[in-house]
């Protein structure tokens, strides 16, 4: 899955292009994931209105000058895909651009710790899930969170089912909403968006079988993954519906280990997530 911020820069790119197909696919492909983010946001499509309409309530308390530059997008994407009237790049550039904007308005509705709580509790009502575990741009408060980010713990019932014992714990997110019960039209396009990302491993192997913990990590396309993310992990508690629950006990000695090899200057770990699209 691409990630939303090399998503736009594509389209970014395509917009400066000189070349009136590439900047007509900018403006097609901008606003196909903004209506990719409505979705995810739960504006449901309406039998009498298109996009603009859907959006009507998203700018409802928007100044005329942001829902006129809207809507112009709009207007010059359909133009360029119906009727071949491109914009000059500078202009198509700005329509990206405020594109760009609508669809980073509807991820603050959607990237909260509300919803990654919500999402915590569904989850544990599947009665292998033992621990529900965010991290990321919303675990460090980030002041503009990319995506909800989970690590869910099971009884290995479900990591082992759905991937097979042996393989990496890091399974496909398609199958883990399916198990969860969250293949709904939002989640689905939320994770298409980048908004939403689920990671399931065996609570019973991970910190304590070395043979897992490594095939984990080599799966990952970071194998200091864990390092990376265990000084700012939060916990679900389901008692309180907040992030203050017991962590468990590995993340305490990955963190010790990261503050040792951080110190020690042996790796230039990462202090920030993934870059926001």
């Amino acid at each position: 899955m691409i990630a939303a911020r090399d998503q736009w820069n594509r389209i970014v790119t395509k917009a400066k292009s000189d070349d009136d197909f590439d900047r007509t696919a900018a403006l097609a492909r901008a606003l196909a994931y903004v209506e990719l983010a409505l979705n995810a946001a739960g504006y449901e499509r309406a039998a009498n209105g298109g996009i603009g309409f859907r959006l009507k309530a998203v700018l409802a308390g928007s100044s005329s000058e942001i829902r006129d530059r809207v809507a112009r997008a709009i207007e010059a994407r359909n133009a360029a895909v119906h009727q071949n009237r491109v914009p000059p790049n500078r202009e198509c550039l700005a329509h990206v651009g405020t594109l760009r904007d609508v669809w980073r308005a509807l991820r603050r509705k959607f990237v909260t710790h509300d919803h990654a709580a919500s999402i915590a509790r569904q989850c544990l009502e599947n009665r292998h899930i033992t621990t529900v575990l965010l991290y990321g741009s919303l675990g460090r408060n980030s002041k503009e969170p990319a995506d909800i980010d989970l690590l869910l713990l099971d009884d290995g019932e479900l990591s082992s089912f759905l991937v097979g014992y042996g393989r990496t714990g890091l399974i496909a997110i398609d199958l883990v909403l399916d198990a969860l019960k969250l293949a709904t039209d939002s989640y689905r396009a939320a994770v298409a968006s980048g908004w939403l990302d689920i990671t399931l491993l065996n609570g019973r192997l991970f910190g304590n079988d070395r043979v897992y913990v490594r095939s984990v990590a080599a799966g990952h396309r970071d194998q200091l993954f864990f390092l990376n993310v265990a000084n700012s992990i939060e916990s679900f508690n389901p008692e309180t519906g907040t992030w203050n629950g017991p962590k468990p006990q590995i993340f305490g000695r990955y963190n010790a280990l990261r503050t040792q090899i951080d110190s020690e200057g042996l790796l230039s770990l990462r202090r920030r997530g993934r870059s926001e699209g």
